[in-house]
């Protein structure tokens, strides 16, 4: 089902638990997103659901790194857009994806690709619309998804791979990752 949370706001444990320069950013950010227009989040967990908004989500990320060398095969292939839907919509039918987007008027200007499992939310694949930047559409996403996280009783928020800066504005911490390769000897 997709839920729809038009009740916006900008509290909870999590976030009442931030310093108050934080809070305030977040209301602030919020208050003038609002000002564009009608402001909500879209969760979308329906295996039939999974497409349209995989598009959605696509055509932010792909305007988000437009023209710049750090743009992913999520939003330049459409093979790699079909692999995407296809693990998805399985990851749906286990109960393990988490597939948000945050809307103005019914429209994605922001959304995030995330998982769950074991206690952990993963935070896979952020995207947001360039054009509305100032408005700081994903740092709103990203504060109600580590929201929802401690609000569901995870233990673990996992940014994944980077160290970008708002990821410790939010508590985030630094562990050594070791990527290993394994193939078969001819």
């Amino acid at each position: 089902m997709s839920i729809i949370d038009r009740g916006l706001s900008v509290t909870g444990p999590f976030i009442d638990a931030q310093p108050g320069r934080f809070r305030y950013n977040l209301r602030s950010r919020l208050r003038r997103l609002e000002g564009q227009g009608a402001v909500g989040f879209r969760t979308v967990s329906r295996p039939s659901d999974v497409r349209w908004a995989l598009v959605a989500l696509a055509e932010l990320h792909a305007r988000r790194w437009q023209g710049q060398h750090t743009s992913t095969i999520f939003s330049s292939s459409s093979a790699a857009r079909r692999f995407y839907a296809d693990a998805c919509i399985q990851y749906a039918e286990r109960g393990l994806l988490d597939l948000t987007l945050l809307e103005l008027d019914g429209r994605p200007v922001a959304g995030s690709l995330g998982f769950v499992d074991r206690q952990t939310y993963y935070y896979y694949l952020p995207a947001f619309d360039p054009s509305l930047a100032a408005l700081a559409p994903s740092s709103l996403l990203l504060a109600h998804l580590v929201e929802r996280a401690y609000e569901r009783g995870l233990s673990r928020f996992d940014f994944m791979l980077g160290d970008e800066p708002y990821k410790a504005e939010l508590g985030g911490r630094q562990v050594e990752v070791v990527e290993v390769s394994l193939r078969q000897r001819p």
